[in-house]
């Protein structure tokens, strides 16, 4: 990752902001799910199914006997709306509609499918697809009328209020390539700024800790700068936080585990020394530190 001048940072918590946060998104719907998702579920595999445009709620493809296995290609027009649809933006729902559905309703299981999707990284077989993932909902949701921009998790600031094209990614894992998408701000945080030596300093820094290697304090940074800019309602040492942190950004570590590392910052004045000087410190809301 290459270096750059961070931007300053500035928040009054989730009230004072405007869009959706991607990372808190995970409602259901009794209407349908995105085609996407019900493909790799196994979902609607008999029976009528209608697949319909979540920006007018009309159907654009109808299937007699469940969709087809193997489903190979889905992108139809919308003629009301003038747009090509994909299977990732688009609500398949069981029997055969005549009439549209609600669209609000379509709207919140669409854009719960790309908030999860950001979330966790667009990456398939290893292909990473942020910057076209990006690209096209932040275009169906301008078409459509949507409020709602793609957004890093960690910080809560729009793509466009950031000046950047898309998210990048944080490994947690770089053999299996698990990670979370994150602005380049916040990835340099989660790294202490030590650019692309970041893995291997990192992970010195941490036996130097007795922790465990460059994810443990790459996981104390990350609950740092949660609670900084979301300042949640549960204590550190409460599972459920722990919990959330592993949800919200897709951490590959158990609740416990993350309980553990958290509460090392308040217990040991080393680790949030460390973390103090190669990094913003849990006031980085008022006191705006950033690294050097």
């Amino acid at each position: 990752m290459s270096k750059h001048a961070s931007r300053p940072f500035v928040s009054n918590g989730p009230e004072s902001q405007t869009h959706r946060n991607p990372a808190t998104s995970d409602s259901t719907s009794n209407i349908g799910i995105v085609l996407e998702d019900a493909i790799e579920q196994g979902r609607f595999t008999d029976g009528d199914c209608a697949v319909l445009c979540p920006g007018c709620g009309e159907s654009i493809e109808r299937y007699y006997e469940g969709l087809p296995e193997p489903f190979v290609r889905l992108q139809p027009d919308c003629d009301d709306c003038h747009v090509t649809l994909r299977r990732w933006s688009v609500v398949v729902v069981p029997g055969i509609r005549k009439t549209a559905a609600p669209t609000d309703q379509l709207r919140e299981i669409v854009q719960s499918y790309w908030e999860k999707q950001l979330r966790v990284g667009v990456v398939d077989d290893t292909l990473p697809h942020t910057r076209e993932f990006t690209d096209e909902t932040q275009s169906l949701a301008s078409v459509w009328g949507w409020d709602w921009e793609v957004t890093c998790p960690l910080c809560d600031r729009s793509v466009a209020k950031l000046d950047e094209d898309y998210l990048g990614y944080h490994h947690w894992e770089y053999e299996t390539d698990v990670g979370t998408s994150v602005c380049r701000d916040c990835h340099d945080y989660l790294h202490g700024d030590d650019d692309r030596s970041q893995a291997n300093t990192q992970d010195w820094r941490a036996k130097e800790l007795g922790l465990a290697d460059f994810r443990d304090l790459a996981v104390i940074r990350l609950a740092l700068r949660d609670r900084a800019v979301h300042e949640p309602d549960l204590e550190e040492d409460n599972s459920a936080y722990a919990e959330r942190l592993r949800r919200r950004y897709n951490v590959p570590v158990s609740s416990a585990r993350i309980t553990k590392l958290v509460a090392e910052v308040r217990y040991q004045d080393e680790v949030a020394d460390t973390i103090q000087l190669h990094g913003p410190s849990p006031e980085v809301k008022v006191r705006e530190i950033y690294p050097v």
